[in-house]
């Protein structure tokens, strides 16, 4: 469970309110969806998982507890993009290849059957690529990603949005505002007024649109010393944003607007020129899911996390120990990618540990009936009516005295 016996009482009510909420019966599974299959994203319920493939170099779909091929095109040198699900699993997206030019677009499709609906550019092209498909709203409605502008030079990305209802282009976001121009966005919230992604040289960015007439405004998160990496992840209600760590503050982080920026801890013991990756976070911002591992190691070599609002950082392996699941002694679960808008499921990638030694052969794992966090409106009353709860009894102990 996220939150039992790992709550300090100095949290006060809200970890209160967690805690209550985490010690009802909830028994955690683990399932494993195959071997080569790298999920990035599943449906609320877990029900159905998207992913890379690399068996077949495309991506993959889990549902009905078998993997099936849905075509699109894992990223390589030449294009990129990451294969994404809706909350509900009706909608994937990712990036496809156009059979008629023979360059790769952004692109999205029913998760039940039919044709990619590719979804062009902006009149540019970079060796095999004119768009790519990074991210999609929660809700299925948006795709967002990089397209190129025309031209040759360097810094020609520009951060794409996508409506799904119609096919058409809703806004190109433009330009970094450094001298390295490019930019991508690497998720979006449901209403598509938030989007998050990187600039320049990586710098993590967030545009908003308040207004909701597709003109963007950027937002660079800077740290008070250091440097921060890209945003990877926004809640589906665009309040929080998580992303990845650099030097000075290497843990990964997460922000609000209403907080401001968060750095996450080190795992115990990480070596050094460690950096923490946060891949996905919850819808109240109290669950984030990532990986650690060293400049240049690869993924089977990081070490994933799971840190939570009351509970602190803690490594995947410990976690997944902790549920009564025994098997993380014989596999390695480096890479979380995702999971659902309350966090009661978890999907990515884990690797055999054999004789101490960590296989590179990515095998996908699901984990389901996590206890969930509460909405942000359901855990404010929950507190108000703790709050509420206590001062009856107050009084009636008052009024007996």
């Amino acid at each position: 469970m996220l939150c039992l016996n790992r709550i300090p009482a100095r949290l006060g009510a809200l970890s209160l309110a967690c805690g209550l909420l985490c010690t009802g019966a909830h028994a955690a599974d683990m399932t494993w969806l195959g071997s080569g299959f790298m999920p990035t994203g599943t449906s609320n319920n877990g029900t159905a998982v998207i992913g890379n493939d690399y068996n077949t170099t495309r991506y993959s779909l889990w549902s009905g507890g078998a993997l099936r091929d849905v075509g699109g095109a894992v990223a390589s040198g030449a294009f990129g993009g990451i294969p994404q699900i809706s909350a509900d699993g009706s909608i994937i997206s990712g990036t496809a290849r156009n059979a008629a030019t023979g360059f790769y677009e952004a692109a999205f499709r029913r998760a039940d059957g039919g044709d990619w609906t590719l979804l062009g550019g902006i009149g540019g092209t970079s060796s095999q690529e004119t768009s790519g498909g990074w991210a999609m709203s929660r809700n299925g409605r948006y795709v967002a990603g990089m397209a190129w502008d025309v031209g040759t030079a360097a810094g020609r990305g520009r951060g794409v949005i996508w409506d799904t209802t119609t096919g058409n282009l809703v806004a190109n976001v433009g330009t970094s505002g450094y001298s390295t121009a490019s930019t991508r966005l690497n998720a979006i919230s449901n209403d598509g007024k938030v989007a998050v992604g990187w600039g320049g040289s990586r710098s993590p960015m967030v545009w908003s649109d308040p207004d909701g007439d597709a003109q963007y405004s950027r937002f660079e998160i800077k740290p008070p010393s250091g440097v921060l990496q890209e945003a990877a992840s926004v809640s589906a209600d665009g309040r929080w944003v998580v992303g990845f760590g650099a030097n000075g503050n290497p843990g990964g982080w997460r922000w609000s607007e209403a907080t401001g920026l968060q750095s996450l801890p080190m795992l115990p013991g990480a070596p050094p020129r460690t950096y923490g990756y946060a891949n996905a976070v919850s819808l109240d911002g109290s669950v984030i899911i990532g990986t650690q591992r060293t400049t240049g190691a690869q993924a089977y070599q990081g070490s994933g996390f799971i840190w939570t609002q009351s509970g602190g950082m803690q490594s995947f392996n410990d976690f997944v120990h902790g549920l009564g699941i025994d098997v993380a002694g014989a596999y390695s679960f480096a890479l979380p990618t995702a999971m659902s808008e309350d966090a009661s499921v978890i999907v990515g990638t884990a690797y055999a540990v054999n004789g101490g030694l960590v296989d590179s052969t990515p095998v996908g794992f699901m984990l389901t009936g996590l206890a969930p966090v509460p909405e942000p409106s359901a855990a404010l009353m929950l507190v108000m009516g703790l709050a509420c709860a206590g001062l009856a009894r107050r009084r009636t102990v008052s009024s007996q005295g």
